[in-house]
């Protein structure tokens, strides 16, 4: 269940899969949570943002073939949630 206003998406609300990855992540947010822009980034290691994108929609799939190898935090944003994410790229 999503509580509105609390600020952060629990790990058991937001889903990405595949991780560990190869080229690609699907990122699933609850349905029942409404937002007007959803804003997924990417950090490397040194905190670089490398992906910076905003969807409209609480299923998204996400390109990485242009990453390297190594370990990335996923940030997602909405109005009022936030929730940060560590993914693996082979």
């Amino acid at each position: 269940k999503t509580t509105a206003g609390t600020g952060v998406l629990s790990n058991s609300e937001v889903s990405i899969f595949p991780n560990p990855t190869l080229n690609f992540i699907t990122v699933n947010l609850p349905s029942d949570l409404s937002f007007e822009t959803l804003n997924i980034s990417i950090l490397d290691q040194s905190n670089l943002e490398v992906y910076n994108k905003n969807f409209k929609n609480n299923a998204v799939k996400i390109n990485l073939e242009e990453l390297k190898s190594g370990v990335y935090t996923l940030l997602i944003k909405t109005e009022s949630e936030t929730s940060s994410r560590k993914i693996v790229k082979y």
